[in-house]
């Protein structure tokens, strides 16, 4: 009899872990109600006076004081080892001081700018929605988020991160390592100017009416799914061209005139001013910008 009664506490001690293992995770829409709740509304409230505002303290890197502030905040104990700010609004983008930031979860948080020079190796984005922000020299390797409209990366260590968007319009990657990530995104009027995907995941990719100028993509993986529409460039990318025989450019003559070894640089147009100091020199305007009858042959 005792061990049937220890097997069956045993049993129902087996039962209750694996129920709290299998409780769900809170809501979205939860997370992000709850900034805006009691005394955590003061955190995320958009008065710049405000010193323990999560806004400023971030800016200035003062970690601690924001893990105090955020003692006692609601399902906190479900990302242990993290800040936890999921869901949190933030207002206004700013510069901070360049300082290596802790473990945050940020997943499922709300801006329209972001923080510049940051140290992100820890971050844990999740699903972030980035949209209309400037972020310039900036880690966020390994890390995950959403891509919006009109983002600026500029200088930023993207090197393994997993990028996804629907709409990816006007956003500019400028000098940016993103060796090893991951896009599943549909990019349209773009700049990917200088930026090294070498080992990228670029299958399911689209590049449409983007500029390709000076990157790299050798050794990134294409699929049949793999799109460059329209694409153009000054200073020619660098591919394997075995890699690209999944990949159907038909609507890419630039680049397949490059691969096939037949690119010729664009020809600068000459403009107005160009024209001027042309004539200038041939002596044929003086120095008013008028003919100059005096050195014309009669």
């Amino acid at each position: 009899m005792r061990k049937k009664k220890a097997t069956k506490k045993a049993t129902s001690k087996k039962k209750a872990t694996k129920k709290k293992a299998t409780k769900k995770a809170t809501s979205k829409k939860r997370l992000r109600e709850r900034w805006s709740e009691g005394k955590w509304a003061k955190l995320t409230a958009f008065k710049r006076h405000l010193p323990n505002r999560i806004d400023n303290l971030l800016k200035a890197s003062e970690f601690e004081k924001l893990a105090r502030a955020l003692r006692g905040l609601p399902h906190a104990e479900e990302v242990p080892g993290y800040i936890d700010l999921r869901g949190v609004p933030l207002s206004a983008s700013s510069d901070v001081d360049g300082a290596p930031w802790p473990a945050l979860d940020m997943s499922y948080a709300q801006t329209d700018h972001w923080l510049s020079a940051a140290g992100w190796d820890k971050l844990r984005l999740g699903p972030f929605a980035i949209k209309g922000a400037t972020i310039v020299g900036s880690r966020l390797a390994n890390t995950a988020f959403d891509l919006g409209y009109e983002v600026i990366f500029e200088d930023c260590d993207l090197s393994g991160t997993k990028i996804q968007g629907r709409r990816v319009d006007d956003c500019r990657f400028l000098d940016c390592d993103l060796s090893k990530a991951t896009l599943k995104v549909r990019a349209n009027r773009c700049v990917f100017a200088r930026c090294d995907f070498t080992g990228a995941n670029l299958k399911r990719t689209v590049f449409r009416d983007c500029d390709l100028s000076g990157s790299d993509f050798r050794e990134a993986k294409f699929d049949s799914y793999t799109t460059f529409w329209n694409v153009r460039f000054d200073e020619p990318p660098r591919f394997d061209s075995e890699a690209l025989a999944l990949v159907n450019l038909e609507e890419a003559p630039a680049l397949r005139r490059l691969l096939r070894g037949g690119y010729a640089p664009p020809v600068r147009r000459r403009s107005a001013t160009d024209d001027e100091a042309f004539l200038r020199a041939e002596g044929v305007l003086d120095s008013n910008g008028e003919i100059d009858m005096q050195n014309q042959p009669i």
